[in-house]
């Protein structure tokens, strides 16, 4: 088997901390294959998750069912902090963990994609703000086809139930929302959604209003 690192090389990222700024913090990891090209059928699928062992089903299940060759996945994740504590700056302390987290998520998105045989793109987004404001701005910005909210079935974001995310996302998203539990990764796959976004890769782009009826059809 070849080594996975002659399979994906890393591209653009960027870090930027400071500590007079810092609800602005956040830092992007990005790695493609090699053999990844964007084509006019390229797809972007967003995932939101709190980066814990738990979110791999959310993550394996977008790769195994609706990614193709060429798509892209954006792995978002929000954090919120409590600026007024007085200890040790707190994303300092959380930084170094941060970046090991995404690492190690990045490293499990190349050997399932490695697994496989798919071409994609890894993009890595860690942001702290707002949970909403960050999540609709993501969206904005990406555009994705799917926005999959990854939870350990209470809570999707640490200190936040996931009613209200879960809530927030099917409400006022742009996209689809699916919302993907452990024991979902072993469940009967929906295969109506995946049928709507298969076609997106034929030019076009499934609405909530497809969802909505995927979802009865289901």
């Amino acid at each position: 088997m070849d080594d996975l690192t002659d399979k994906f090389c890393r591209v653009v990222s960027f870090d930027t901390m400071t500590d007079k700024d810092l609800p602005d913090y956040s830092f992007t990891l990005r790695k493609k294959s090699l053999d990844y090209k964007h084509t006019r059928r390229s797809r972007t699928f967003m995932v939101a998750t709190d980066l814990a062992d738990y979110s791999e089903h959310a993550l394996d299940w977008t790769t195994d069912n609706i990614m193709d060759d060429f798509d892209e996945i954006v792995i978002l994740r929000v954090v919120t902090l409590d600026m007024n504590d007085k200890k040790a700056n707190p994303l300092a302390l959380g930084a170094k963990k941060s970046r090991e987290d995404a690492n190690q998520v990045m490293n499990h998105m190349m050997a399932t994609a490695s697994n496989l045989r798919k071409k994609i793109s890894v993009i890595i987004e860690f942001v702290v703000g707002k949970v909403q404001d960050t999540i609709y701005r993501m969206l904005s910005m990406y555009q994705p086809s799917l926005l999959v909210v990854g939870t350990r079935g209470l809570s999707g974001f640490k200190g936040m139930m996931l009613s209200s995310v879960s809530k927030y996302c099917l409400q006022h998203s742009p996209v689809p929302v699916t919302i993907i539990k452990p024991e979902n990764h072993t469940n009967k796959k929906p295969k109506r959604l995946i049928k709507l976004l298969r076609m997106a890769s034929g030019g076009s782009i499934p609405t909530l209003s497809d969802y909505s009826s995927s979802k009865k059809a289901s």
